[in-house]
């Protein structure tokens, strides 16, 4: 048997007070038993029937709530998957980046060393090429119509 409500324990003692009020007028109610509820009035069948209907109105308008629920997860979930792999390129692009950084800066250091080994013997020669030692020792051919620098004493 099924465990008793709420609202079948207070009908059952509503029915219980009312015997006891019938019985103390005299009157004789044995045949009613009463352990049973009493009947329901004409009107809760319906208000039964408008509280089925009712819960079976939110159950669909749930039951939709659940269909956009599932809706709006599934798109979040597309829009992460794309976020996912918008992050993995950016990811990718930006060792690319590092790596064509890295050699630009290898390059250049390259070129800068490269630049200075030529600009030092540049000046080195430069210096050769002016010093009066050097004067002195060009031929005779070519030391002999160069007035502009003399030669070294000795």
């Amino acid at each position: 048997m099924a465990r008793p409500t709420k609202r079948r324990i207070k009908a059952l003692h509503a029915n219980q007070a009312r015997n006891e009020n019938d019985d103390s007028d005299g009157a004789d109610d044995e045949d009613t038993p009463s352990d049973l509820p009493p009947p329901l009035p004409a009107a809760k069948p319906a208000s039964l029937r408008s509280q089925v209907a009712e819960k079976d109105a939110r159950i669909t308008k749930l039951e939709a709530v659940i269909v956009d629920l599932r809706c709006d997860l599934l798109a979040l979930q597309t829009a992460h998957e794309h976020l996912r792999l918008d992050n993995v390129s950016l990811l990718q692009s930006a060792r690319t980046v590092s790596l064509a950084h890295n050699a630009l800066k290898t390059l250049k250091r390259k070129a800068d060393i490269a630049h200075f080994d030529e600009l030092g013997r540049k000046q080195k020669r430069i210096r050769r090429l002016e010093s009066p030692h050097f004067m002195t020792t060009l031929p005779v051919s070519l030391n002999s119509g160069s007035t502009s620098i003399p030669p070294r004493p000795n």
